[in-house]
């Protein structure tokens, strides 16, 4: 294996990393013991897609011809697990473990399982467990050094990843280190290990944790190349795990893939002709969040604001810590002019995820609805800290900065814009603006032309047009 391989960088847009990624394929449908009796009626085949549905009919027949054979236990928790029955996979689990001790990875797949719920330290317990009888097999500690993370404790989770220096996952290694000086606010640390991969390899992922270190050590210019050299990546850091892999073997797609087929549609927006299979899917699929942030987007997109309310509603009513659904609903409030209510559901958004950058430009776009200037300047400041490096993000903060005088600043947040979208007719159009208003006229009509020729509106080049004229007469 190469020594990359423990590290991956992939788009989570592609189908097959999508189905992976969203192995929830099924929501949770509550914590039902896999307790071999009444298991094939404990499922309502009816509510199920046929493929999934066969799939998991067919290993819990295994399992219940073999009841005491922990593979077919284990196996049938496995599928449970891909189809997002996370508490029928935890009791296969446990059954399995039971029933062969020695078999570290019904423990390892209990654990991922706890962790999903968010209950560390009972994940925890089940990876020291692993780490007793397979302590060789070192993505263990590095699944315990996130996790460790997570519960806030980065000083163990830095005693985790070190032990998974020199190996096959050396650099997600480093990474995790780096982290933890970052969560120690070790920020000079966390440059020393990261500088050094970032100069060795081309990894995105590392970048961009190497520009937030450097825009906690003050040093903004050099953090604002880079995240503007990267723009808005969407690749992630993936740990090259055989143990999980392994579990694919027993995927089929189903619900997965149609539920993509839908979100690229609505992605280009092609809403319409999604909005009927996302109506039957929701109806089939009632507890599923994906379903039901997909089918909202359309709705709000087609106009029909109240159904989208309506479930947004219900979806917040039991899903209260699913933030999408606030920021839906804040949009659907902008929309129809109801901004001060919008602004409850976005501090409601952030309060969930503070350190989410989407919550952060829906706070910025509606200050700037109140004409409050500063604080729009504010929150898209943090959104950009965040991570919200795309062009139009970089217009709007433009026309903060331009309300508030910032002449200079708004050319290069628009400078900015360019360079990740040279199509842009709105950046040139505003970048206009600014060079007019810093007495530039030259350049000013220059970009004028630019906009023009990307399709700006003519009313907008016709006001802006106006502007350089009279001053160029004075």
């Amino acid at each position: 294996m190469s020594p990359l391989c423990d590290l991956e960088f992939v788009n989570w847009q592609t189908p097959s990393v999508l189905l992976f990624r969203t192995i929830v394929v099924i929501s949770f449908l509550g914590i039902l013991a896999c307790d071999r009796k009444n298991v094939v009626d404990e499922l309502d085949f009816r509510e199920l897609d046929p493929q999934v549905a066969e799939r998991i009919g067919e290993y819990q027949r295994r399992e219940s011809e073999y009841p005491d054979n922990p593979v077919t236990v284990g196996e049938l928790g496995i599928v449970y697990y891909l189809y997002g029955f996370y508490g029928r996979a935890s009791h296969c689990y446990v059954r399995a473990a039971n029933l062969d001790p020695k078999e570290p990875r019904w423990l390892y797949y209990h654990a991922h399982v706890l962790a999903l719920n968010a209950q560390f330290d009972e994940a925890l317990g089940k990876l020291a467990d692993v780490i007793r009888l397979e302590p060789d097999y070192i993505p263990t500690y590095i699944h315990q050094g996130n996790w460790l993370l997570l519960s806030n404790e980065p000083e163990k989770a830095k005693e985790s990843f070190e032990r998974a220096i020199g190996s096959l996952w050396n650099i997600p290694a480093q990474v995790g280190i780096a982290r933890a000086h970052t969560k120690l606010s070790e920020h000079e640390e966390a440059l020393g290990v990261l500088e050094p991969l970032a100069a060795r390899f081309e990894l995105p992922y590392v970048e961009r944790m190497l520009a937030n270190t450097l825009l906690h050590l003050g040093k903004t210019r050099r953090a604002q190349e880079l995240l503007i050299a990267l723009g808005p990546s969407t690749e992630h850091l993936k740990l090259d795990d055989p143990w999980i892999q392994e579990q694919l073997a027993y995927l089929t797609p189903g619900f997965g893939s149609r539920i993509l087929e839908l979100e690229v549609m609505l992605h280009k927006g092609e809403f319409a002709s999604a909005i009927e299979d996302l109506s039957q899917l929701r109806k089939r699929y009632p507890d599923s969040k994906r379903v039901l942030k997909a089918y909202v987007v359309a709705l709000r997109n087609l106009g029909n604001f109240e159904e989208a309310s309506r479930q947004i509603d219900l979806g917040i009513n039991e899903f209260p810590t699913y933030y999408p659904l606030q920021i839906q609903k804040a949009e659907i409030l902008r929309a129809t002019g109801n901004v001060t209510s919008a602004l409850q559901y976005i501090n409601n958004a952030i309060e969930i995820d503070p350190d989410m950058a989407e919550g952060y430009v829906s706070l910025a776009r509606i200050n700037m609805d109140l004409d409050r200037w500063s604080e729009a300047k504010e929150a898209m400041d943090k959104a950009l800290f965040l991570g919200e490096y795309s062009a139009i993000a970089f217009v709007e903060s433009a026309i903060v900065e331009a309300k508030l005088g910032n002449w200079n600043a708004s050319l290069d947040r628009l400078n900015n814009a360019i360079r990740l979208d040279s199509t842009l007719a709105v950046a040139y159009l505003h970048q206009s603006r600014a060079l007019v208003a810093l007495g530039r006229l030259t350049e000013a009509n220059t970009q004028l032309k630019l906009a023009e020729s990307h399709g700006a509106p003519t009313m907008q080049i016709r006001a802006v047009a106006e502007l350089i004229q009279s001053l160029e007469v004075q």
